[in-house]
């Protein structure tokens, strides 16, 4: 049983796409997906490679490694890591959107997912948002560029879709709230933290669902020969990618290493000091790196007094 959790937040500046290495549908190449929601997910498993690998290039002693992420797989039967990871679920979904270019929708099911995730981690502080009204319905931040001058009330357009948006203050403390997960405070996310504060749209569940279905980004790609520069002969498929701006969150899970040969200053807490010097850095995770894909920004969450950021 773990001793502590602590959220890991994933924030994509580049496309993502953690494949599922099969065919389901049309798409040759689609993206992991939960199987009773569709929601897009990164498997706990790909992150804990991902930052095996990070810890490698930061040149972390090979016991360490060992101890935190577990023994290489010939001597994998010694002990089990000390850090797990739970799946990254989708938190925030890119559309594009009148007005304001495109906007960021998330829905109740997915942010009361979140709240109980956070009291896995002895957090609170995200603030309460009421449902959507109805069906078409939507709700934005107070002074939203999606709805027309100083509009409380009126139409949206996301995608080719249009709903009936009504501004509400709690979007904007919770548009304020993700924004200190996301980002850090860094200039160079001035821009982002104050979008999100006003570019937040709340949609009820199945609206959220759809969006995150269809509107991902479908890439066709293509193999040529070196030769004659023509496509090879069955050498064209296609892929589907997680839109850049996609924010995910994940459970990192921590306790005593268990290794033979661990010191007695590694515990859990040990092990979260360690894993949050990556707080704020980038990784990359999923398939097609070489072509740019998968870059994101981390932010592990949460503070000594109980408190999100």
């Amino acid at each position: 049983m773990a001793k502590l959790a602590i959220p890991l937040f994933l924030y994509t500046e580049t496309p993502l796409h953690p494949g599922t290495g099969a065919q389901v549908g049309t798409v040759d190449l689609p993206i992991q997906r939960e199987r009773y929601t569709d929601y897009p997910i990164i498997q706990g498993s790909s992150l804990k490679g991902v930052f095996r690998s990070l810890a490698r290039e930061c040149n972390w002693q090979s016991d360490e490694i060992a101890a935190m992420f577990g023994p290489e797989t010939g001597e994998a039967d010694k002990h089990a890591g000390a850090i797990s990871f739970t799946d990254a679920r989708i938190l925030l979904f890119p559309v594009r959107a009148i007005g304001t270019v495109f906007a960021w929708t998330t829905c109740p099911h997915v942010l009361a997912r979140l709240r109980r995730d956070l009291t896995h981690c002895g957090l609170d502080g995200l603030p309460n948002v009421p449902a959507p009204p109805a069906k078409d319905g939507a709700l934005v931040p107070t002074g939203s560029a999606l709805l027309s001058g100083s509009a409380q009330q009126g139409p949206i357009i996301l995608e080719e879709f249009s709903y009936t948006a009504e501004a509400n203050q709690d979007i904007k403390q919770l548009g304020d709230w993700l924004s200190r997960q996301l980002f850090t405070n860094d200039a160079a996310f001035g821009f982002w933290k104050t979008k999100l504060a006003a570019d937040l749209v709340v949609l009820p569940d199945n609206e959220f669902r759809e969006f995150a279905k269809t509107a991902t980004e479908i890439v066709t790609r293509v193999r040529l020969d070196e030769n004659t520069k023509t496509v090879q002969p069955g050498a064209l498929w296609t892929e589907e990618h997680v839109p850049s701006d996609s924010a995910f969150c994940a459970l990192v899970l921590l306790q005593d290493p268990m290794a033979d040969n661990k010191q007695a200053s590694w515990t859990a807490a040990w092990v979260s000091q360690k894993i949050k010097t990556f707080d704020g850095q980038r990784i990359q995770v999923g398939g097609d790196e070489t072509t740019g894909r998968g870059f994101a920004l981390v932010r592990f969450g949460g503070g000594n007094d109980g408190k999100a950021r």
